[in-house]
């Protein structure tokens, strides 16, 4: 397999938003946040807005499009109450990778 070219990109006005913002620099592949990074609270994702993640993956090419995990997940914390929340985002934010 050839090197590919990919970047973080904005998943801001919707995660499918970010596809067409790789192809602007070029990406053959990106890396997203699925969930917002810095808050343990988030919104579901709208089937509709799937649906768009899939017809632009489709039409740009650019794959893998791999999901980065929020800043705040450290299954490793001693830190009191960190634990619950971690395993609770990380059951949560599985499924939408």
């Amino acid at each position: 397999m050839s090197p590919r070219l990919g970047a973080h990109m904005s998943a801001a006005g919707g995660v499918s938003k970010a596809f067409e913002r790789g192809r602007s620099i070029g990406c053959d592949t990106m890396q997203i946040f699925t969930r917002n990074q810095n808050r343990w609270d988030s919104k579901p994702l709208d089937p509709a807005e799937i649906e768009r993640w899939h017809a632009a993956a489709q039409e740009t090419g650019i794959a893998p499009a791999i999901s980065h995990a929020s800043y705040l997940i450290n299954l490793g914390s001693t830190r009191c109450g960190r634990s619950p929340s971690t395993r609770w985002w990380m059951s949560c934010s599985a499924p939408r990778c």
